[in-house]
């Protein structure tokens, strides 16, 4: 609990002081020692929509539809929010119509979960009016999905998604308000499982990969739709 909060508090003090650029981020113009901000772009909102999730998402046997909302607070800083639901992917999808088996499996489990997503970006490039060009920053999200048998009883298993990472990427404007982002990026992940039986007693597993030293590199990919105005 205490690393967690310790990773809390760095991510919160990054966003604090990209908004603290963002304040100082002004121009000269006129006489010596008169400076002016610089204007906000002309389209200050984006709404994204990532498709990839959609048939396998983050947590594996999950799909995802996720939104984001990136909202322009200075000339070239920006934050985001977004969110995202969870549900059975196409892989259970599938099983379930091809065997009986995994359809009566699939029918007697509820799959329920959803993503928190925050973020601050810096459009370093002078060249493009952001939020179109190259751009950095911090970039934060948790991922949940409850498993309980239908029926049963009140016990139930929980996966847990903790991300933190560093993420650069290229925003693409397109036409008619249209872009496509593209982001990559590297950090620190934290995937647990927590199984709480009947009497709400608690029982915590550390995911692991088929290479222990890398269980906790983040790898960031992403590709979204974005719509601005």
């Amino acid at each position: 609990m205490k690393r967690l909060l310790r990773i809390g508090l760095l991510f919160f003090w990054l966003i604090a002081f990209g908004v603290l650029v963002a304040q100082e981020d002004i121009d000269s113009s006129g006489f010596e020692g008169f400076k002016t901000a610089r204007k906000l772009p002309e389209r200050q909102n984006l709404i994204k929509f990532s498709p990839v999730p959609l048939f396998v998402g983050q947590i594996p046997i999950c799909g995802e539809i996720r939104f984001t909302y990136e909202r322009m607070i200075a000339h070239n800083h920006s934050l985001l929010l977004g969110g995202s639901y969870n549900y059975p992917n196409i892989l259970l999808l599938m099983a379930s119509l091809v065997t009986d088996s995994a359809r009566t499996g699939f029918k007697s489990y509820s799959l329920r979960g959803g993503r928190v997503i925050f973020g601050y970006r810096f459009y370093p490039l002078r060249s493009k009016e952001a939020p179109e060009g190259l751009y950095v920053g911090p970039y934060f999200s948790y991922n949940m999905v409850k498993i309980k048998r239908r029926g049963g009883t009140d016990s139930y298993l929980m996966y847990n998604y903790l991300n933190v990472s560093i993420v650069t990427g290229y925003q693409l404007e397109l036409r008619n308000g249209w872009y496509m982002d593209f982001m990559g990026g590297l950090g620190y992940r934290r995937n647990f499982s927590v199984f709480y039986d009947s009497r709400n007693d608690r029982f915590t597993k550390e995911e692991m990969d088929g290479i222990p030293v890398i269980k906790n590199i983040k790898l960031v990919l992403q590709v979204n739709v974005c719509y601005s105005f």
